[in-house]
């Protein structure tokens, strides 16, 4: 059996099998599903909508890492000395490694990411609205939020956002995010990578 969109057989890597029952490599539906801006997406063989929202794996971190960036074996980060430095990077951290960002997402916390990335990924806005959206969220849960916290506990942060943003001072939508939360940007070079890879890093 091959996958409708690349043609290769569907015996390679993981399985997207949509609510029509037609099935994909999960990279193909990913694909689609970036285009279309949400999960949602309109069967490529059969045109019905999917309902189907069920994740690829059966562990928080493992479906983590399946839509993130493959970590490199080094930090993206240089030494004083100009030299790149030799830490390996940590999980979900712009490339960097714990001492070159030491605001990093513990693995208590994966499974409520988890639930926040595809959350995120079923809403229909632009990838680069849905990056900094999951970067901000990323930031609450490590900030914010305990590991008995739940998606509700992370969506009422937003609401607050929401409830209150058209009383705020006019910015672009990305910066009222994090001004009104006094979060730190992520960097310019990290958008452009997780924009033109369709993959957080």
């Amino acid at each position: 059996m091959v996958c409708p969109v690349c043609l290769e057989s569907l015996d390679n890597g993981p399985i997207k099998e949509l609510s029509c029952g037609h099935k994909y490599h999960w990279k193909c539906f990913m694909d689609i599903v970036n285009r279309g801006k949400n999960l949602y997406i309109t069967c490529p063989t059969c045109r019905q909508v999917n309902t189907n929202t069920t994740k690829p794996f059966n562990t928080p971190e493992e479906n983590l890492k399946f839509l993130s960036y493959p970590l490199g074996k080094r930090c993206i980060c240089k030494t004083k000395k100009g030299l790149r430095c030799k830490n390996k990077p940590r999980f979900l951290n712009y490339g960097m490694c714990h001492i070159h960002n030491k605001e990093y997402l513990e693995e208590k916390s994966y499974k409520l990411m988890e639930e926040f990335i595809y959350l995120t990924l079923e809403q229909r806005n632009n990838l680069n609205i849905r990056i900094s959206v999951i970067d901000v969220g990323k930031q609450i849960i490590m900030k914010k939020l305990n590991e008995t916290d739940t998606i509700s506990d992370l969506l009422k942060h937003f609401y607050e956002f929401y409830s209150v943003k058209d009383v705020l001072p006019k910015d672009s939508y990305h910066n009222d995010l994090y001004n009104y939360y006094g979060l730190k940007r992520p960097p310019k070079e990290w958008i452009k990578l997780c924009n033109e890879n369709y993959k957080l890093y």
